[in-house]
C-alpha cells in the first residue's frame, strides 16, 4: 500500500482572502493547512483531506465564496458598515471591462457622450492611462461603438461614430481603425475606414464586413499579412429590424457573429460558412447563440443543435458561475411563467408561474437562480426550479430591488422611515443578515471589476 508522511502544523493564515479580477486564475487552496505527523496509507490520507477541507474557514461555503470572487460581477466583501462615497463632480466610472494586452481596459463616457478607453492594472486596479476615443466628438446626437483586442503586443481598436435623428434613424460619420500601446496608451497607426465598416481580431488575423454598393455585407478574414483566409457575402434579410447602432462584429466560440439593419448573422471562424442567421444575433450561455427571426426565437448550441424558445425571452445573467450548464432559462412575460430548457434534449427541465419581474439583472450563482418579485426577492434551485427562498423587501425605488451580489449575500436598495437603506441577504437562506443607512437619493446598485456602486437621482457613490 502506498504511504505518506503527514507533518502536523497548525499555523493558520489569518489574512483576509486577497480578490482578484476574474481573468486570473484562483489562488490555489482556502488559506489554511493541518498535517499529523505519522505514516497513513493513501486512502486515509484522502479522507481526512476531505474531512478537514470542511473545517473552520476551509467550509464548503467559504470555498464557494472565494470561487464567486473570481467572476469580475461579485462586488468586494461588504458589511454593515459600509458608506456611499459620492464620486466627485466629472469623476468617470469605467464599463463593461476586459484584459487586453495585459491591461484591463474599459470605457468610459463624460457627459457629452464622448467616450474614453482606460486602462488599469489587472492587480492593483491602478489606473495606468486614459485615451480619448474621438477628439473632436461635440455631437449630443452622436455615439460611439468601439471593440478592442490584442495584437501583435499592442492594443488594436475599431471604433465608428454613428449620428441619429429624432425618428432614431442612424447615420455613420466615420470608422476608424488604430492601436494603442499597452504601457502608455499612445495611439497610432491610425486608419480611416469606409462609414459602413465594421473590424474585429482574433490576435493571429482580422474580419472586416463592409456594406458593398448593392446593399450586401461583404465579409473577409484575412491573416496579419494581408493573406485572405475565407470571404462571405451576405445578402440582406426581409425580417432585419432597424437597430440603433454601427453594423458590429462579435467573436463568441467559435463563430463571428455580424450585426447590423440588414440583419444578423453567425458566421464559422475557420471557413466563413453560415452557422445560424436571424433579425438578431448574439452570445447566450456557454458559447450558444440567440437567435430572433422569422421562425421566433431559438438558442443554437456549437454542436448546431436548435431549441426553440418560443415567445420567451431568455434571462440575462448579470452573474453567471455556470451553474446547470445545459440550461436557458426563460422568462414568458405574457403568461407569467419562468422555464429552464435543456438545450441539449430541446425539452422543459421545469416550469414555474412564479416569475421574477423583467428578464433582466438575474444572479446565477452557486445553483440559485435570484431575481426580484413584486414583493421582495425570489431564489430558486436552478436544476429543478423549486423555490429556496423568498425575502420581503420594500423597494425604495422601481429599479432598486435589481439585485447584486458580494458572493455571501444579495444586495439590494430597501425603503426605510429614514430614507434608503442596503439590505443584505443571505446567498443561500434569504435570510435578512444587516442594513446599512444610504442616502435618501439612491436608486439603483451595479458592480464593475468587483467594485459597488450606487446611483441616485443627482449623484453616483462608491460604497466600500
Amino acid at each position: 500500500m502506498d504511504e505518506v508522511e503527514l507533518v502536523e502544523d497548525d499555523w493558520v493564515d489569518t489574512a483576509p482572502p486577497r480578490t482578484r479580477p476574474a481573468h486570473h486564475p484562483p489562488r490555489g487552496p482556502v488559506p489554511w493547512r493541518r498535517y499529523a505527523r505519522r505514516w497513513w496509507p493513501v486512502p486515509v490520507v484522502v479522507a481526512a483531506a476531505v474531512t478537514l477541507a470542511d473545517l473552520g474557514i476551509g467550509t464548503v461555503e467559504q470555498r464557494a465564496y472565494l470561487t464567486a470572487q473570481e467572476l469580475p460581477q461579485v462586488a468586494v466583501a461588504v458589511g454593515p458598515d459600509v458608506r456611499a462615497v459620492e464620486l466627485e463632480n466629472g469623476t468617470r466610472v469605467a464599463w463593461a471591462g476586459r484584459e487586453v494586452a495585459g491591461v484591463y481596459l474599459s470605457s468610459s463616457w463624460d457627459d457629452s457622450g464622448a467616450e474614453s478607453l482606460v486602462a488599469t492594472d489587472p492587480d492593483s486596479d491602478e489606473q495606468l492611462w486614459e485615451a480619448p476615443v474621438v477628439s473632436d466628438f461635440s455631437n449630443g446626437n452622436a455615439f460611439t461603438t468601439t471593440d478592442c483586442w490584442a495584437e501583435s503586443g499592442q492594443i488594436a481598436c475599431w471604433s465608428a461614430v454613428a449620428v441619429y435623428d429624432t425618428a432614431g434613424t442612424t447615420t455613420l460619420t466615420r470608422a476608424r481603425l488604430f492601436q494603442l500601446d499597452p504601457t502608455t496608451g499612445a495611439r497610432h497607426d491610425d486608419t480611416p475606414l469606409p462609414a459602413e465598416t465594421a473590424v474585429i481580431g482574433t490576435g493571429d488575423h482580422r474580419i472586416t464586413a463592409t456594406v458593398r454598393d448593392d446593399q450586401r455585407i461583404e465579409v473577409t478574414a484575412r491573416t496579419l499579412d494581408g493573406t485572405v483566409r475565407w470571404q462571405a457575402i451576405l445578402d440582406p434579410l426581409r425580417d432585419a429590424r432597424d437597430v440603433y447602432s454601427p453594423m458590429r462584429l462579435q467573436v463568441v466560440g467559435d463563430a463571428v457573429v455580424v450585426s447590423s439593419d440588414r440583419g444578423a448573422w453567425a458566421l464559422d471562424l475557420v471557413d466563413g460558412h453560415t452557422l445560424t442567421f436571424g433579425s438578431s444575433v448574439g452570445p447566450a450561455r456557454q458559447d450558444r447563440l440567440a437567435v430572433e427571426g422569422a421562425a421566433g426565437a431559438q438558442v443554437s448550441g456549437p454542436d448546431g443543435r436548435i431549441t426553440a424558445l418560443g415567445i420567451a425571452r431568455r434571462l440575462q445573467l448579470s452573474v453567471d458561475d455556470g451553474s446547470v450548464p445545459q440550461a436557458e432559462f426563460v422568462l414568458d412575460q405574457p403568461h407569467g411563467e419562468l422555464s429552464g430548457l435543456d438545450t441539449t434534449t430541446g425539452e422543459p427541465l421545469w416550469s414555474t408561474d412564479t416569475a421574477f419581474r423583467a428578464e433582466t439583472s438575474v444572479i446565477l450563482l452557486d445553483d440559485l437562480l435570484i431575481g426580484t418579485v413584486p414583493q421582495g426577492v425570489l431564489a430558486l434551485d436552478a436544476t429543478t426550479g423549486a423555490e429556496r427562498w423568498r425575502a420581503d423587501v420594500s423597494p425604495s425605488a422601481d429599479f432598486s430591488l435589481q439585485p447584486v451580489t458580494d458572493g455571501r449575500h444579495v444586495l439590494v436598495l430597501g425603503d426605510r422611515d429614514e430614507g434608503t437603506e442596503v439590505v443584505a441577504l443571505d446567498l443561500r437562506t434569504g435570510t435578512r443578515m444587516w442594513t446599512a443607512p444610504m442616502p435618501p437619493d439612491l436608486r439603483q446598485l451595479a458592480v464593475d471589476q468587483h467594485r459597488l456602486f450606487a446611483f441616485g437621482d443627482r449623484a453616483a457613490y462608491r460604497l466600500s
